[in-house]
């Protein structure tokens, strides 16, 4: 079984919809889920605790966040 690194785990946060993107690529297979946070700090605090990478996109109007 191939060691995964946190290059092949990356979650995509959306802090417009708060919409998150977890894609994994495993034996050059991707997959993609989608996933909703709270709040980008949550979403963080769960990329932490599983090792995922994590790609914060900011909101255009900081307002709806």
């Amino acid at each position: 079984m191939a060691k995964i690194s946190f290059q092949n785990k990356i979650l995509f946060f959306d802090a417009a919809t708060r919409l998150a993107v977890l894609v994994t690529n495993r034996d050059g297979r991707r997959t993609r889920r989608a996933m909703r946070f709270a709040d980008p700090h949550a979403a963080l605090t769960w990329c932490i605790g599983q090792a995922f990478g994590f790609v914060f996109v900011p909101a255009s109007k900081p307002a709806r966040n």
